[in-house]
């Protein structure tokens, strides 16, 4: 059996190879970035800006971080549900910090849109790391929040949240390197992509 499967692979790169081929070109990339940017926007947590596209969607957790007296609003919510992890948030933003970086120029109408997405996320997480020595990682109940659908917009206003001491902690140095890509992209932006909108907005 192990002789035929040289022959078979080679045979499967034969047919697929000019078939595939074509398919690629009926794709329609800037639709499925534009789909892609709204997703982030139907996920955004906090008081929802006048352009907001997904008008379904409404301001919600306006008092998140209240209970230490610190500001946790905004953000992206974390895979539909209602809470918010800074890991996972960390790590989108900097994969969108060098999309935009390396693709920007080629994303025409939608760079500003991702611009946006990509602050939207960095404003979150420059307030999880305002407190000294502290870093905020976790808004949100992981087990409550998983096992309760219900829209962000009508659940309880005070929830539980989730931080650590940041010296030397991964999370700390994750939120840096999310924020530090994007300070890449807000600062460097205006010289290197065309058409680039250096407030994000």
């Amino acid at each position: 059996m192990a002789t035929y499967r040289p022959v078979f692979v080679l045979a499967l790169i034969l047919v697929a190879g000019p078939v595939s081929r074509p398919s690629y070109a009926a794709h329609d990339y800037s639709d499925a970035l534009h789909k892609s940017i709204l997703f982030f926007e139907g996920q955004r947590s906090g008081k929802l800006p006048h352009n907001q596209r997904l008008t379904w969607r409404r301001d919600s957790a306006l008092h998140d971080g209240a209970q230490d007296g610190v500001d946790l609003t905004g953000g992206y919510y974390d895979a539909g549900d209602n809470i918010k992890f800074g890991f996972p948030m960390a790590f989108t933003a900097t994969l969108m910090a060098w999309g935009i970086i390396d693709f920007g120029k080629n994303m025409g109408p939608h760079l500003n849109d991702a611009l946006t997405a990509l602050r939207w996320a960095t404003d979150y997480l420059l307030k999880t790391t305002a407190t000294p020595n502290v870093v905020y990682v976790q808004v949100g109940d992981a087990f409550r929040d998983h096992s309760c659908w219900e829209r962000p917009e009508d659940m309880a206003p005070r929830r539980c949240i989730g931080r650590r001491k940041s010296s030397g902690f991964g999370c700390s140095r994750r939120d840096r390197g999310g924020a530090g890509r994007a300070s890449i992209v807000f600062r460097y932006g205006i010289r290197r992509i065309p058409g680039f909108c250096s407030s994000g907005r």
